[in-house]
């Protein structure tokens, strides 16, 4: 899951349109990322100048 660190997060856009899905849309109150379109694709991670994109790798459960 792509998480935002807002206290880094410099509202440059450099992420926004990198974003094949268009999950992120730089606003007058931020960043916003739109989960359900999120892939996890991680490019905007990689792009962010500041790192303030993080993917969240999901634990798998073992049965």
């Amino acid at each position: 899951m792509l998480t935002l660190m807002e206290v880094l997060c410099t509202e440059c856009g450099a992420c926004v349109p990198v974003c094949h899905v268009n999950a992120l849309r730089l606003t007058i109150s931020g960043l916003k990322i739109d989960q359900n379109l999120c892939d996890d694709c991680k490019v905007c991670a990689l792009i962010c100048p500041v790192s303030a994109l993080q993917i969240e790798e999901k634990e798998l459960e073992t049965v």
